[in-house]
């Protein structure tokens, strides 16, 4: 007898779809991608014996297309050119004009406990985006650790494979590719780019713009805010200053203050 074939079912009709719609982002080069790690614990109902918790590791990403961008923006000669003909750095490089420290001023000041008055108050930038709604189109997880160096380029292999992009291709190593995560994901990549600084492998060499001098001066600036909000306030702690504080009008005050004891 004859067995009928089985059709596919929705979900894996749905998988493909989604596949398919993600590699045609991709092909246009006009994305970036994000990924991090996935925890899941795996619980039992019942204690038997030979069974117990378990946990679950691996990576997810996600390709996001670039808003209004522009093919001949992000040439790869571009960004290489512009790194070798880069004059000396000066101080007047560093320092911000009377526009820019003004808004400056009003960002540092501002805080988010009181979130209407903070729409109302918020500081606007001329170098913004127009509001629009960003596609996402994740990628099936991959069981990889994206705590160790290996991980990270495995999980960069596997990306392109799943999305079907021939590495090697002048098109591909034309345009750069933006690659996004936290911290530790970042700190990885740098250590893969400083493994890989001289040697011409195309957009195998990943480029990113992130300095460990900028973390540490955010991570100390963070300290500093905190411990003059603390010296200035009277406060034992954070959790008492937020028992205290009653109103907007206050906290920005607060802030502004903090800010102005800062400078000096």
């Amino acid at each position: 007898m004859e067995q009928k074939a089985i059709s596919p079912g929705t979900l894996y009709l749905l998988l493909q779809a989604c596949q398919e719609l993600a590699r045609k982002v991709a092909g246009s080069y006009l994305f970036i991608t994000v990924y991090d790690n996935i925890n899941m614990m795996i619980r039992i109902a019942k204690q038997i014996l030979g069974r117990k918790n378990a946990q679950e590791n691996g990576t997810c990403a996600t390709v996001i297309p670039l808003h209004n961008a522009k093919l001949e923006d992000i040439e790869t000669k571009l960004l290489d050119n512009g790194i070798i003909n880069a004059p000396p750095l000066r101080l007047e490089n560093l320092l911000l004009t009377s526009e820019e420290s003004e808004l400056m001023e009003q960002a540092l000041v501002l805080t988010s406990h009181w979130n209407d008055e903070l729409r109302e108050n918020v500081p606007k930038s001329t170098e913004t985006i127009v509001a629009h709604q960003t596609s996402l189109h994740p990628l099936p997880s991959m069981e990889i650790d994206k705590n160790t160096i290996t991980g990270n380029i495995e999980i960069i292999e596997e990306m392109n494979a799943e999305l079907k992009l021939m590495t090697e291709n002048p098109d591909h190593q034309k345009y750069l590719k933006f690659i996004a995560g936290d911290q530790l994901t970042i700190a990885q990549q740098r250590v893969i780019t400083g493994i890989r600084l001289g040697h011409k492998v195309g957009t195998n060499m990943w480029k990113h713009f992130h300095s460990s001098d900028r973390d540490l001066i955010m991570v100390s600036l963070y300290a500093w805010t905190l411990h003059c909000l603390l010296m200035i306030l009277g406060e034992e702690d954070l959790e008492s200053y937020a028992k205290n504080v009653m109103s907007w009008d206050t906290m920005k005050n607060h802030a502004q203050e903090i800010l102005e004891t800062c400078k000096h």
